[in-house]
């Protein structure tokens, strides 16, 4: 393989066919910038990998220059296909966009850590309701994360707890689930706050209504959980199959 780094735009003379094995007469040519892929032998002239093309041609002791020209005169082509830039080229424009995506990262991670609690309300003096995106006076409760959180959905004259959580089960039975909830009776003191209940959670807010911090459990009838490790509301299996954790 040969490189040609001259002066670009080819001159060439019309040839007398446009077939592979047509004579070309050459008055004139000027390499241009690219790769010549050298074909010996006294063959006759080989029109490329595509028939019919040929990008520009010399006969040279009878043998024959195929030659691929780029027209980008700045920089030689030395990758193995045609136009494609070389491995240092590709290698450095990697690095550029590396380096500017972690700056964009770490733009958008201080802007979002200045946002942060821009996202939260306080009602009534409890801090950090977040409300949901897509519903009007749907809450979700941080002010306890990341040990528990819960949603709030508020009425006119009534609050719904739902989703309760205390996450890692040695936090459990600590009273955080407790303070978590009477945060949101401070928040909602004049609304009538209610739950439904698995039969697993029963105890916990029977406790909550005998405190005040809540009104009501509305579901009287038995419901068990979701959670299918739950030995009190899933207390027999058909084939003793459970999830493998709590979730």
């Amino acid at each position: 393989m040969s490189v040609h780094s001259t002066n670009c735009n080819p001159v060439f003379s019309h040839s007398s066919g446009s077939e592979p094995e047509s004579v070309f007469n050459l008055n004139s040519l000027i390499w241009g910038c690219g790769v010549t892929d050298i074909i010996g032998g006294f063959e006759p002239l080989d029109p490329g990998s595509t028939p019919g093309t040929l990008a520009g041609l010399s006969l040279l002791n009878g043998c024959v220059n195929v030659a691929d020209i780029t027209w980008d005169c700045d920089s030689l082509d030395l990758g193995s296909i045609p136009s494609t830039p070389a491995k240092s080229q590709q290698n450095k424009k990697g690095e550029i966009k590396m380096i500017k995506n972690k700056i964009k990262k770490k733009m958008k991670t201080k802007q979002d850590e200045g946002n942060f609690d821009a996202q939260f309300v306080c009602i009534n003096g409890v801090s950090r309701f977040r409300e949901h995106p897509h519903r009007e006076r749907v809450w979700n409760y941080m002010g306890r994360a990341p040990v528990s959180m819960c949603m709030v959905i508020e009425q006119d004259d009534w609050v719904e707890i739902h989703n309760v959580i205390v996450h890692k089960p040695s936090q459990r039975s600590r009273g955080n689930g407790t303070a978590m909830i009477a945060d949101i009776r401070q928040a909602f003191p004049d609304h009538h706050i209610w739950v439904n209940t698995g039969e697993c959670s029963r105890g916990f807010w029977e406790k909550m209504v005998e405190r005040g911090y809540i009104d009501s459990i509305e579901n009287e009838y038995w419901w068990p959980c979701w959670d299918t490790t739950c030995i009190t509301c899933h207390p027999t299996r058909t084939t003793g199959k459970r999830r493998a954790g709590a979730w």
